[in-house]
């Protein structure tokens, strides 16, 4: 009997041993599921869209909360799980995403930031924010050792297991705070597009060559030459830049610069921890609510993101020759932000002022992606470098 005694308290000491162990993450799902239940308690008050989309945010997270390993490439799955949202409000729509408005992407960060700022607070959030993009490669599921390799300790199962679970609790709850962000963006159900009449186009630019196109930093070497293949001449005179090339061309930054911070690493770019990737994410989007000397105004934050991605090209079979000439000229002059003002006020006044409004809007969208995206790079290379330069301690 003693000894029975004696194995169960042993036992008893140890399941109370693994419950403290496992109390971030049981704590942080539990605080995950409570506002879940808000959001849906609540979703009655909202349009009938706003209710549909929210529903798709809480299937989703508790859909991760019990997968153990995502099917498909997780940028593919949330490609998907964003357009399904946006689909909610724009089901008319072949690209839905694309029918936001900078007004509603900025209201829509301001708001979930205090859903952000919830996230790096939940309990457990400290226990992976010290893991690297490397430590989650070897969080892969333990298969049996092979011959020669040594076999994980109970401990390191344990571990594994748990740093397993606050993962996957971290990813819905990413999934929560970008549902909640998309469904703000896009609860609106009448978004206004700036009108094609001339006094409003003109309006609108007036608007533009106020602003103030200097980039935030001074870039050089590699990173420059990288902007510039975004938002540089002469491409994106024939080009638009894509959310996709954005994407991609800050891939190709974040490695130039993990390898500065880590010269001696093999994959420098999985030197990045969770936690400062997280914490630098919040001020990104805080400043990208907030933009540093862009006092910007209804008409240009009106302009649905569709609209300025597919800014029309100024045909050299429909334009005439002094058109074109103008609009070399007027950049050449006056710079990004007031050439399609002066464009569009020299075509107006000329023989050509058929043109104007073709030109001038032609000019206006291609300035605006020009300040838009590279507002977006420049922030985004301050914050890359910040990511890696807290990573190292």
């Amino acid at each position: 009997m003693e000894l029975l005694s004696i194995v169960l308290i042993v036992l008893l000491l140890g399941l109370q041993g693994l419950l403290f162990f496992f109390r971030h993450n049981t704590l942080w799902r539990k605080s995950l599921e409570r506002d879940l239940d808000d959001l849906l308690d609540h979703r009655e008050t909202r349009s009938p869209q706003a209710r549909k989309a929210l529903g798709i945010v809480a299937a989703t997270c508790r859909t991760v909360l019990k997968t153990r390993r995502p099917g498909d490439d997780p940028q593919k799955i949330l490609a998907r799980y964003l357009e399904s949202l946006a689909g909610c409000f724009h089901p008319e729509s072949r690209e839905p995403l694309l029918e936001a408005t900078p007004a509603r992407i900025l209201q829509g960060i301001e708001g979930a930031l205090p859903d952000y700022e919830r996230l790096l607070n939940r309990p457990g959030f400290a226990n992976v924010a010290r893991l690297s993009l490397a430590d989650l490669e070897g969080l892969l599921p333990f298969s049996s050792a092979s011959a020669g390799e040594t076999r994980p300790s109970l401990f390191k199962k344990i571990l594994h297991v748990r740093s397993l679970g606050l993962l996957r609790t971290l990813a819905a709850d990413m999934v929560l705070v970008l549902g909640c962000l998309t469904v703000a963006i896009f609860d609106d159900l009448a978004p206004v597009e700036a009108a094609r009449e001339d006094d409003d186009l003109e309006e609108t630019l007036r608007e533009l060559s106020g602003l103030d196109e200097r980039p935030l930093s001074d870039w050089t070497g590699e990173i420059q030459r990288l902007r510039n293949s975004l938002v540089g001449l002469p491409g994106i005179l024939v080009n638009e830049p894509t959310p996709s090339a954005m994407l991609e061309t800050l891939v190709q930054v974040a490695k130039l610069v993990a390898a500065t911070h880590f010269p001696r690493s093999d994959r420098p770019l999985d030197q990045a921890r969770i936690g400062p990737l997280l914490e630098r994410g919040r001020i990104f989007l805080v400043a990208l609510s907030n933009p540093e000397g862009m006092t910007l105004k209804r008409k240009i934050l009106s302009i649905r993101l569709s609209t300025l991605l597919r800014a029309r090209s100024l045909d050299r079979a429909v334009v005439p020759r002094p058109v074109r000439d103008m609009a070399e000229k007027a950049l050449k002059n006056f710079g990004w932000l007031k050439w399609p003002l002066r464009l569009y006020l020299a075509a107006s006044h000329s023989v050509f002022f058929k043109f104007a409004a073709d030109a001038g809007w032609y000019a206006g969208r291609k300035a605006l992606l020009v300040l838009f995206f590279g507002r977006f790079f420049d922030l985004a290379v301050r914050e890359i470098d910040q990511v890696y330069r807290l990573s190292r301690g």
